[in-house]
């Protein structure tokens, strides 16, 4: 879009020019946009790489200041060479010569030398800053969060269906006590780090972390196709186990985590005014917080409700095991429950 609305400008102040004031370079407004547009994809795709498959381990540790610094001083330095390179493969096509040819190469220091490469450089890296920033504010108040609060979506409390999992910690208060404030808090760190990814990889939301545990939503819909949240927990617990080297190494404990889950409906909207938050409101969050209490009481890993099992898909993939009808706190009827693990193939 940034690099479409520079070719826009570029056009309407060149208008009917056939050569850059500044440079007197050959200007043909087609050839610049084809320019412009391939050498964004090419930067789009550097970004993207860096992104997926880099910066989110090798940031993840790092403030929110640092974060946008180093991020914004790597992506001026690939659009410095992004611009070097695209011009001298323009200039190399323009004069139909090898690219060490003199008239190529002193093409190029005309533009690299002249005050539009600046221009170009500050307008493009301005805009780099500016959505390195957006995406580190949208990722410290969660996913999607930032777009909700700018298209208004929850200005208006309104009821949703939603998919809602409590992920505790097992034996969180003997770790605790094991390993003192500071090293546990950097456990706790360690563990949502690493289970992000399986909650965005299954379309989870991660709605409030309390303590050692995380809460996890996602709306009806979303959560029910291919058993999203079954998935999500069971990924959630093949991480840790393959990690458990990393974990012994470093804090002397292999984490592993139980989960209550349930579904109902629920009023979302806004809270505060301060401090903005999306909230969601009503039993279902009790509910859901009950189940996972219950974990320890019939020693299994994953409760879930009835009335959400009777959602999964490929029920055949679980063990299942029915566990009646119990009370939960603040209800006067009583919800019958199940513990779900991963069938074992023999």
């Amino acid at each position: 879009m940034m690099a479409f609305m520079y070719w826009i400008l570029e056009t309407g102040l060149l208008g009917e020019a056939t050569s850059y004031p500044s440079t007197g370079n050959p200007y043909d407004a087609l050839d610049s946009l084809v320019g412009i547009l391939s050498g964004s994809v090419l930067l789009g795709i550097f970004i993207g790489y860096l992104e997926m498959f880099l910066f989110e381990r090798l940031f993840f540790r790092s403030g929110f200041g640092l974060k946008v610094l180093a991020k914004g001083l790597i992506y001026v330095l690939g659009t410095i060479l992004n611009l070097i390179v695209l011009s001298w493969t323009v200039a190399t096509f323009k004069y139909d010569k090898p690219f060490y040819d003199p008239q190529v190469i002193g093409d190029v220091g005309d533009f690299v030398y002249d005050f539009v490469f600046l221009s170009v450089l500050i307008y493009a890296s301005s805009g780099l800053v500016l959505v390195v920033f957006i995406k580190e504010v949208s990722n410290s108040l969660g996913k999607g969060t930032l777009v909700n609060f700018l298209l208004g979506t929850y200005h208006n409390p309104r009821m949703e269906e939603r998919i809602f999992m409590f992920v505790d910690m097992k034996s969180s208060t003997t770790i605790a006590e094991q390993l003192g404030h500071v090293r546990y808090f950097e456990l706790l760190n360690d563990c949502f780090s690493d289970m992000t990814d399986s909650i965005l990889d299954y379309k989870g939301e991660i709605y409030q972390y309390v303590g050692d545990e995380v809460i996890i939503t996602w709306p009806l819909a979303k959560g029910v196709k291919d058993s999203q949240y079954l998935e999500c927990i069971f990924d959630i617990k093949r991480l840790f186990q393959d990690r458990r080297d990393y974990y012994r190494e470093n804090y002397d404990v292999v984490p592993d985590f139980k989960a209550g889950i349930h579904f109902g409906e629920v009023t979302a909207g806004e809270m505060g005014v301060v401090r903005k938050e999306v909230m969601f409101s009503g039993d279902v969050l009790n509910t859901t917080a009950r189940l996972r209490d219950l974990c320890k009481t019939y020693d299994t890993d994953i409760i879930i409700s009835e009335k959400l099992l009777g959602k999964v898909v490929n029920p055949d993939q679980y063990e299942i095991k029915d566990l009646g009808e119990n009370e939960v706190r603040g209800r006067q009827e009583r919800i019958k429950i199940a513990g779900v693990s991963l069938r074992t193939i023999e």
